[in-house]
């Protein structure tokens, strides 16, 4: 998570480059609006 910013732009770039698929959240997002994206991004 961060904040809508240059630098997290950067790192998203980065984390691409090393082969992580980066995926932004909302600060305020509630912990239930995190899960979905979170279990779903994951390798069952």
């Amino acid at each position: 998570m961060g904040d809508n910013r240059p630098r997290l732009y950067a790192v998203m770039c980065a984390a691409q480059c090393l082969g992580g698929v980066p995926m932004p959240l909302y600060q305020d997002a509630a912990a239930a609006e995190m899960t979905f994206p979170i279990q779903n991004a994951t390798w069952g």
